[in-house]
């Protein structure tokens, strides 16, 4: 059922409270190079400012880099966190202490929790986007000249199955103490669309085949 505490997906890092709106709405009052290549006075892309951060760190780094980015520290941004749980009316059922992932007594959801921030992420563009994404190649940097191709596991592998043109956007993540989770979403052949959350999992292809099950027997 989807009452019982499970440990997130850590989806809950990629939506901002109104405190990461307003900061954004000060940035747009005035001039902003955005999405403005300044070296060749072209369009740009949003992503090309953290791109050369993210090609030199990988899973936790990556997340702790953008907290800091964005909010100056991880204690602030978990803040954040905790402040768009509490819109979602979820705050008496999840807690967050980072925005990494680690396992923590006071950090935890439950699978509804995780099915409505997942509802709330696939709401934003930007996130339904990054969620929806099976591969991401990143801006060339030094280090990366042709750039860093990044791919979303969950999907790439849910594709080859029966059911992988329902499934369009997922999110997974592991502790020891809950093992493989993931979230994602789909859609029946009348176009209605179902979140589905597991827990649990001893391995990530188990993880995936719960999905794959659930999905074949109810949509």
């Amino acid at each position: 059922n989807g009452t019982g505490v499970v440990l997130h997906t850590n989806l809950g890092r990629s939506l901002l409270s109104w405190q990461a709106v307003s900061a954004v709405e000060q940035v747009a009052r005035s001039y902003s190079t955005l999405e403005y290549d300044v070296e060749s006075g072209s369009r740009g892309s949003r992503h090309s400012h953290i791109d050369s951060l993210l090609a030199e760190v990988t899973g936790a780094e990556a997340a702790m880099g953008l907290a800091i980015y964005v909010s100056g520290s991880q204690e602030a941004f978990v803040e954040l966190m905790n402040a768009k749980l509490e819109e979602l009316g979820l705050s008496e059922t999840a807690h967050f202490t980072n925005c990494v992932g680690v396992y923590g007594e006071d950090h935890y959801c439950t699978a509804y929790d995780m099915a409505v921030i997942m509802q709330a992420a696939l709401a934003d563009e930007t996130c339904r986007e990054v969620l929806s994404a099976r591969t991401y190649l990143t801006s060339g940097t030094e280090q990366h000249p042709e750039g860093l191709l990044l791919s979303n596991w969950f999907l790439r592998r849910i594709e080859d199955t029966d059911v992988g043109d329902r499934v369009s956007a997922a999110k997974t993540g592991f502790v020891d103490e809950s093992k493989f989770c993931a979230v994602s979403y789909g859609t029946d052949g009348e176009g209605r669309g179902y979140i589905c959350v597991t827990a649990n999992a001893p391995g990530n292809w188990k993880c995936i085949n719960d999905h794959v099950w659930l999905y074949s027997h109810f949509l």
